[in-house]
């Protein structure tokens, strides 16, 4: 049980958590890049554990220094000193189109070396892409300002403005994932 003012305890995930801030610009949230996935996940271990005090924590990313509190699960732009909100959830994860289980769709972040989630709706629509037979699916979404086609077939994801293209995969998840494992 966490001291006064420590950061809210964390559920764990079977599937693992995604961060995420509310973006303003498409009403919704928007997932943290890879790399700052790692930093507020073990932020939020550490505090949970008593190991850190469940101080604030700094982030560079999208070309500005933000810092994000568990405590408050507020994220703030230290230029501008404008806040949003921010959440940890479980990873998105849909029901396979074969009924085989359940997977989860995710895009290669490069330039943090990690893998992150597509969003739900999205990772239903590829789910569905997927399981079109004879066809080339390809499916088109806009994240922020940028619009990309998603190749379920070839697994790429390509930037329709710069062409620049990253892998996507489709991974099995376990039994239960999505769901908070049981405490114990």
């Amino acid at each position: 049980m966490g001291s006064a003012g420590s950061a809210p305890a964390m559920p764990t995930y079977a599937g693992g958590a995604v961060w995420e801030w509310q973006d303003d610009g498409v009403a919704g949230w928007t997932p943290y890049d890879a790399a700052s996935q790692v930093v507020l996940e073990t932020a939020a271990a550490a505090a949970a554990t008593g190991a850190d005090s469940g101080k604030p924590v700094e982030l560079p990313f999208g070309g500005g220094n933000y810092v994000v509190d568990l405590r408050a699960m507020k994220q703030k732009n230290k230029r501008t000193g404008y806040t949003r909100p921010v959440r940890r959830r479980a990873k998105p994860v849909v029901a396979s189109a074969d009924g085989s289980g359940a997977v989860a769709w995710e895009w290669l972040d490069t330039g943090a070396a990690g893998w992150t989630a597509y969003d739900d709706a999205t990772a239903a629509e590829l789910e569905a892409a997927h399981a079109v037979t004879g066809a080339k699916p390809v499916v088109t979404k806009r994240f922020g300002r940028a619009t990309y086609d998603i190749d379920v077939s070839s697994w790429r994801q390509t930037n329709r403005s710069t062409g620049f293209t990253r892998d996507v995969r489709r991974r099995a998840v376990a039994a239960g994932a999505g769901v908070p494992a049981a405490a114990g």
